[in-house]
């Protein structure tokens, strides 16, 4: 037997499951259908809102007191919620971020900025955790992260260009051996694979590189051939060996021509 409640609102009989759950009214649930109390949300939102407003820190200590005494069905009850509507949130949070990129970027720096020291002792407290967490997520979202970072690294080298550039050249400067020793390193390791991309690189943007090294000589005409006499003023000797050498190699084909 399906058992139904008169709405104080509509004054219609509905079945139980058309009302929300109230454990001081009969039956278990509120007086009001759902169906009226979404009416009354949307035709009182301003009220709804004023109220809020004036009562923010009344409402945060009873939410508070609410999950102190109810935390077990609370969590429950949000990880049902979050299993049945994973999409619809996902949907939400995508189109949230969008729409208030700055305010959460202003509101992260903050929070950083104010809690420095409990966030560096939850990274201490919780680094395998936090590692383990990362690893998983990482796996399972490979494509959307090289995506995020892609572009969230343009983003960022476009907003701070000259300050990048800056650390890169104080790091260089102070760092030459070691930067020049790894990369020899790098490069003995990985002669063919390096080899093979810049093979399939040029291959596939041939006019883009053309494009920019016409641009580039373009913008640093002077600084090409102060570094050229540069070169050629500490490399006399190895110059004149390769030009020797190469002419040796090459005297048939420089006698035809």
């Amino acid at each position: 037997m399906n058992i139904t409640k008169k709405c104080n609102t509509c004054k219609k009989d509905k079945l139980l499951i058309c009302f929300n759950k109230g454990k001081n009214y009969k039956f278990g649930v509120r007086a009001e259908c759902k169906q009226c109390l979404k009416e009354y949300r949307k035709d009182n939102k301003e009220k709804i809102m004023k109220y809020r407003k004036d009562n923010k820190e009344k409402i945060i200590e009873t939410r508070k007191e609410y999950y102190k005494n109810n935390k077990e069905k609370m969590m429950e009850y949000h990880k049902e919620w979050y299993k049945n509507n994973k999409e619809k949130i996902s949907e939400y949070h995508k189109e949230y971020y969008k729409n208030n990129k700055e305010k959460i970027s202003e509101y992260k720096k903050e929070y950083r900025k104010d809690n420095k020291e409990k966030i560096m002792k939850y990274r201490k407290d919780n680094k395998e955790k936090m590692m383990k967490y990362n690893k998983e997520y990482y796996k399972n979202n490979k494509e959307k992260m090289m995506e995020y970072h892609k572009e969230y690294n343009k983003e960022y080298y476009k907003n701070n260009k000259e300050k990048i550039n800056e650390t890169r050249k104080e790091y260089y400067k102070n760092n030459k051996e070691k930067i020049n020793e790894t990369r020899k390193e790098y490069y003995k390791n990985n002669k063919e694979k390096i080899s093979k991309y810049y093979k399939e690189y040029n291959k596939n943007n041939k006019e883009k590189i053309s494009e920019y090294r016409k641009e580039y000589k373009k913008d640093n005409k002077e600084k090409i051939n102060e570094t050229r006499k540069e070169y050629y003023k500490n490399n006399k000797e190895k110059i004149s060996e390769y030009n020797k050498e190469y002419y040796k190699n090459n005297k048939e084909k420089n006698s035809i021509i």
